[in-house]
């Protein structure tokens, strides 16, 4: 049997900013998530410094970190993939 992998789909903005990484990290703790996708709110841009730390803790754990629509910003930070949305 195949174990199920999970995905998770994680929103940050600006006002996340450093208060929700223990909250990140319990919540990766609670199950064996793949990987995340990594987004911003609906008409907001993802904030470039917390996003890369979210991606450094997420390959540190050997989770796939994916960027939202930004092939450019999934390069830069050195993501793991990026999830284009259908429109």
């Amino acid at each position: 049997m195949i174990p199920t992998e999970l995905y998770l789909v994680l929103e940050i903005d600006e006002k996340a900013g450093g208060k929700s990484s223990a909250a990140l990290d319990a919540a990766l703790s609670a199950a064996p998530f793949a990987s995340v996708l990594i987004t911003a709110p609906a008409g907001q841009i993802l904030p470039v410094p917390l996003a890369n730390s979210i991606v450094e803790l997420l390959q540190s754990k050997n989770i796939a970190a994916l960027i939202a629509d930004d092939a450019n910003l999934a390069r830069q930070l050195r993501a793991d993939g990026v999830h284009l949305s259908w429109s």
